[in-house]
């Protein structure tokens, strides 16, 4: 009896066993799924012994349950590279999973044109949309890009050095994935260049028209200056210049220069000069100083005019600004005020004149320098406070003396800094301030203590 016993209750276990092992039962229609990049859904099958409930890796798949036996798997479409996921189906202890795999997009993008760039080359950006790899193909050989391969989107880096071709410069970059190639080309403009038939160009004093023959794959612009040459005509299409050149009453030899630049870049550029020669066979007059000069004494002193071929050699003296300068009939000449003055001279009997520009800076006796209200001259040390802001006036003496290139000089801008003509003090400490003059020769030292 306990023999018969001990037999049922083993038998009762196992099934027991059995059916605990049944309840936990869950099987799915597919192990596995592969998508298109356009993404989709399907059907799953599920047979289980108790209900069911899922878990999902990956956040590009969902799950529609439908009912016990079924639910609904979608994927959306994929905008990356390839990927996987799964979906775990849980009843109780028992699991089962599907896994997903999806391919990437099919996108292979560079939406740009054409990359360009002037003669002085530099950098910029080359977008790539693609989801797989790709590499750089082949590419011109004064273009250079940061990475020769990679995968999924990437902006490239592309560099080009300055370029000393006068024409411009064509090349590509090609882009290669998964059999499939675009090339983009780049554009390096023609560097900038003006060069003339003939550099010098002399003539002699009765001057007349020439005309000057450049090579450029740039329109230009021209500087000209000189009161005695005179464009005419400019041509851009044959590239020729027509000069007047005035006839030269002057009696001495003349140069000047006609300046050739390019638009693109005004650092490029080409000089013409123009020698004229002495004319002689008419009444001039002149000055023997030249056409300007430059004034620094305030001693008066007498101009020299010279003249050929007149038989009346009296002259009528004038000063176009009395306020710089003032001149008598004698030729002598007075500074007044630091300034520029024309000063002429002309003979009304054979109707011919001259003018001479002077350039007037006067020199200064005795620099004296003011901070607000503060002596610096006689009291060479100011104590201030972080924060304070002070005027600095100069006073040259005498007062119309030349003050064009005064400049300041802060020793420690860290503890006082010079703006315009005010000094700022910023923090504590001590800065020596230099006040110069290097026309006057003058300059001046004091010093700023700040103090909190």
């Amino acid at each position: 009896m306990k023999r018969y016993l001990i037999i049922l209750l083993f038998t009762l276990c196992c099934l027991g066993c059995k059916r605990h092992i049944n309840e936990d039962s869950i099987e799915i229609s597919a192990s596995h799924c592969d998508f298109g990049h356009i993404g989709g859904d399907i059907r799953i099958d599920i047979k289980s012994t108790y209900y069911w409930r899922y878990a999902i890796l990956g956040n590009w798949i969902n799950v529609e349950k439908i009912s016990e036996e079924e639910c609904s798997v979608k994927v959306s479409p994929n905008d990356s590279t390839d990927r996987d996921g799964y979906i775990y189906f849980i009843c109780n202890r028992d699991t089962a999973y599907l896994q997903i795999t999806q391919k990437h997009s099919d996108i292979f993008q560079i939406p740009t044109d054409t990359l360009k760039f002037s003669y002085k080359g530099g950098n910029t950006t080359l977008p790539i949309r693609c989801y797989s790899q790709w590499g750089i193909k082949s590419k011109s050989e004064w273009i250079e890009a940061d990475i020769n391969e990679g995968s999924g989107p990437y902006t490239l880096y592309i560099k080009v050095a300055e370029s000393d071709n006068i024409d411009d410069t064509t090349g590509e970059i090609t882009i290669l994935s998964e059999n499939r190639e675009i090339s983009v080309p780049v554009l390096q403009s023609a560097r900038p260049f003006v060069k003339l038939e003939k550099e010098v160009i002399e003539i002699d004093g009765d001057g007349g028209n020439i005309s000057v023959l450049y090579l450029s794959n740039s329109d230009i612009f021209l500087t000209n200056d000189s009161p005695w040459i005179r464009i005419v005509h400019h041509n851009t299409t044959s590239r020729t210049l027509t000069l007047e050149i005035l006839s030269n009453r002057e009696y001495i030899e003349r140069v000047d220069t006609i300046i050739f630049t390019t638009v693109q870049d005004s650092s490029i550029y080409a000089p013409l000069s123009i020698r004229q020669g002495v004319k002689i066979d008419h009444p001039a007059l002149s000055f023997k100083e030249g056409y300007r000069l430059s004034v620094s004494s305030r001693e008066s002193f007498t101009l020299h005019p010279q003249f050929t071929d007149m038989k009346d050699s009296s002259l009528i003296w004038k000063s176009y600004n009395t306020e710089i300068a003032t001149v008598d009939q004698n030729g002598m000449v007075t500074a007044q005020n630091t300034g520029k003055c024309k000063i002429s001279i002309t003979n009304t009997y054979h109707n011919v004149s001259a003018e001479i520009e002077l350039d007037i800076k006067l020199k200064a006796e005795k620099m004296s320098i003011m901070l607000g209200d503060q002596d610096m001259n006689t009291n060479p040390i100011a104590v201030r406070y972080p924060g304070e802001s002070m005027t600095l006036r100069v006073v040259l003496t005498p007062a119309n003396s030349y003050s064009g290139d005064i400049t300041f000089f802060s020793s420690n801008t860290e503890v006082a800094k010079i703006e315009g003509n005010n000094i700022k003090c910023i923090s504590a400490g001590t800065a020596n301030i230099t006040v110069e003059s290097i026309f006057q020769q003058l300059s001046y030292t004091f010093k700023i203590i700040v103090i909190e």
